[in-house]
């Protein structure tokens, strides 16, 4: 039996959450006209939004320019912060990235932001994952996730859910980690992503191999195998039948 777990790194998932928070969230949540702050600050937000995937440091450089964020009304001084928070989070930092997503977070609240505090409560999650404070990151996607369910944000819940799975993987709740893969494997079957189905699969095998369940973790392996063999993908056969070979 394995001494450790060797899930995968939640990277490709966070991604996946990162995909999610992309949206233009400005254009979602309009400020009220009396409320308008100067076209300099509405326009440098907007420019932040739409490069901090691949230019976190120029999205910052932009926020840095508004000349005071207090005094933007509170919708926009919610998607400062939020903005702010997600290119931290672009660049791994993830303790500057809570920090802001707090800030966000109260002013969201407060303003019955549900879209703002779902983008808000799962890059907080993505930020807690990376610190390995697994609890509080788990608290934040369940968050987000129920915002998700709300507001009918299918592609938030499929993220959710498998980083949900990892972390309780890796806190070995096996109950509850087979219970979100199993939602997740679900949800990539019906997206056929042939990829995503094998990695979950391959999570499921370690779980009933940990806990003991040797032909079931031997019949998910070979699935992620005849997956990996159909997609020609060499490197994931590779670890397939490493899998196997220890059953």
């Amino acid at each position: 039996m394995k001494e450790n777990l060797r899930f995968p790194q939640i990277f490709l998932s966070v991604l996946l959450c990162l995909a999610l928070v992309a949206m233009d969230h400005l254009a979602q949540n309009p400020s009220k006209p009396s409320n308008t702050p100067p076209k300099q600050a509405k326009e440098l937000l907007r420019k932040a939004q739409e490069v901090y995937k691949d230019q976190p440091q120029e999205a910052l450089r932009l926020l840095h320019q508004v000349p005071d964020p207090n005094k933007l009304p509170e919708k926009l001084r919610g998607e400062y912060y939020l903005i702010k928070a997600k290119s931290y989070q672009v660049q791994n930092k993830s303790q500057l990235c809570i920090t802001q997503a707090l800030k966000a977070e109260e002013i969201l609240t407060r303003t019955n932001d549900s879209s703002g505090l779902m983008s808000c409560y799962i890059v907080k999650g993505n930020a807690y994952y990376r610190l390995l404070a697994l609890t509080a990151s788990a608290e934040s996607y369940l968050q987000g996730m129920q915002l998700a369910r709300k507001l009918g944000r299918k592609d938030a819940i499929n993220a959710v859910t498998l980083n949900l799975g990892n972390i309780y993987a890796q806190q070995k709740d096996w109950s509850n980690a087979n219970r979100y893969y199993q939602e997740a494997l679900t949800q990539y079957k019906a997206e056929n992503e042939p990829s995503m189905i094998s990695y979950v699969y391959n999570n499921l095998g370690v779980i009933d191999e940990m806990t003991g369940q040797f032909s079931s973790a031997l019949s998910n392996y070979n699935k992620a195998l005849k997956i990996d063999i159909d997609s020609k993908d060499t490197l994931a056969i590779s670890s397939d039948l490493c899998n196997i070979s220890e059953i």
